[in-house]
């Protein structure tokens, strides 16, 4: 058995204070038990790039693809990454997933119609393509064919 490979996060949903995130991984490859999940505050000076706080919260032995973070700051940046475990043991971190809360306005909407947003993305596809030697042949004549 392998270690998992590293999980795509594939969607956020967040509001003022929550933040419920989702992320998907390679099915049938690697049997994964259950995921860590690292959420960083970015803080950012005014002339200086968005930094990471030193202190990150883990989130440790979550089962599902999903984790719901509660108690976050209005019109904050984070960062978060997740990984996955097994009996062999722990995979690779995601790619780093930098999300924002959204501003608190409460003269704007009443508080029984909180705003929300979703964010959505798909993992690019990546495939290896074989061309043998006849079809690299007939490419090239197509090409003298077709020239771009």
């Amino acid at each position: 058995m392998d270690v998992p490979k590293a999980p795509f996060i594939c969607e956020h949903t967040v509001s003022d204070s929550t933040a419920v995130i989702s992320w998907t991984y390679a099915l049938g490859k690697q049997q994964v038990s259950f995921y860590q999940v690292l959420l960083q505050e970015v803080t950012k000076k005014s002339n200086e790039p968005p930094n990471a706080k030193t202190r990150p919260w883990i989130f440790n032995k979550i089962l599902g693809t999903t984790v719901k973070l509660m108690e976050l700051k209005p019109n904050t940046s984070y960062c978060l990454t997740v990984r996955a475990a097994n009996a062999a043991g722990v995979g690779k971190w995601s790619k780093p997933y930098k999300f924002a809360t959204v501003a608190t306005d409460l003269n704007s909407f009443p508080e029984n119609n909180p705003i929300q947003i979703t964010v959505q993305r798909k993992e690019p596809q990546r495939k290896t393509v074989t061309i043998g030697l006849e079809e690299m042949r007939r490419l090239e004549d197509l090409e003298n064919l077709f020239p771009y």
